[in-house]
């Protein structure tokens, strides 16, 4: 029984041969993929690196404003304590 078997299924060089090239196309096939998969995510990576960058830009932005309004409302409120006294001390 194994001695037919073994013939059945014994590699001829031909079909050898055809296994070791089908096994390179499979090779060189998965080797493509995966460099199309990293260009990928380098893409990626690549584009939020820059969606990054640009929200720590508005992110700057957005405090420097917020520290202007509260020294504008600040010197507005110690401009409004100057009138009051002022009308306070008038005849």
């Amino acid at each position: 029984m194994v001695g037919k078997w073994h013939a059945m299924h014994a590699l001829t060089p031909r079909s050898s041969r055809l296994q070791a090239s089908e096994a390179r196309e499979g090779v060189a096939k998965r080797d493509g993929m995966l460099s199309f998969v990293s260009k990928e995510v380098e893409s990626v990576k690549s584009l939020f690196a820059q969606k990054e960058g640009e929200m720590r830009v508005l992110l700057k932005a957005n405090e420097a404003q917020r520290r202007k309004a509260a020294r504008d409302v600040s010197q507005l409120a110690r401009i409004c304590d100057e009138w009051r006294t002022a009308a306070e001390l008038a005849p």
